[in-house]
């Protein structure tokens, strides 16, 4: 996927959110390159309690050096 966003569709950035407790789903990211940039507190209501959502992100030059 994120061959295609940047060699194909010469995208710059790719970003994503995700629930803060899914932690494999973040170790997944993280191997794939992708960084943790900001928490939004409270940013969702689940099951009837504020959850938290974490984004993240890897730039072209990022994934680029990790060829």
């Amino acid at each position: 996927m994120l061959r295609y966003a940047f060699e194909d569709l010469e995208l710059n950035r790719v970003e994503l959110t995700t629930d803060e407790d899914n932690r494999r789903a973040i170790r997944c990211y993280e191997k794939c390159g992708f960084a943790r940039e900001a928490l939004l507190r409270q940013h969702r209501l689940i099951d009837g309690k504020f959850g938290n959502t974490l984004v993240m992100a890897v730039l072209r030059e990022e994934w680029e050096s990790g060829q």
